[in-house]
């Protein structure tokens, strides 16, 4: 699924997939069980609830340029993180193996032991990596 806007809110719920979502200026809001994502604002918050029963099949990209981004995702996802924000901070409400040194606006490491790529960056905002209910 490709959902994309130039100049407005993406708010989609009940997704089951793979899905491609880009916003020029504005939101982007996705609620559903997922294999694949692909997530970008270049002006606005990046909000993504990952039901169980999502997995990484192929690698997750998710990126604002300006505004916080927030992931909630089963808590048994298994993933590879590479998290980044140029100028805010990063939370986390789930353990995570961290490798590498540690930095407040960068952290790599392992989540449930590791597997596909989970990349989630924001240039200026908070970055929330939480547990989907």
């Amino acid at each position: 699924l490709r959902l994309s806007s130039e100049d407005g809110v993406i708010d989609a719920s009940g997704l089951d997939g793979s899905v491609v979502a880009h916003a020029e200026d504005g939101r982007v809001l996705l609620d559903g069980r997922f294999d694949v994502l692909d997530v970008r604002s270049a002006d606005g918050r990046v909000n993504v609830v990952a039901r169980p029963g999502s997995q990484l099949s192929g690698e997750w990209r998710l990126e604002t340029q300006d505004g916080p981004l927030a992931l909630a995702i089963p808590r048994d996802l298994k993933a590879e993180l590479d998290a980044r924000t140029g100028d805010g901070r990063i939370h986390f409400d789930l353990p995570v193996t961290v490798s590498g040194g540690v930095n407040p606006h960068i952290v790599r490491g392992r989540l449930n032991g590791g597997g596909a790529l989970l990349r989630l960056r924001t240039q200026d905002g908070s970055l929330t990596l939480s547990v989907s209910e």
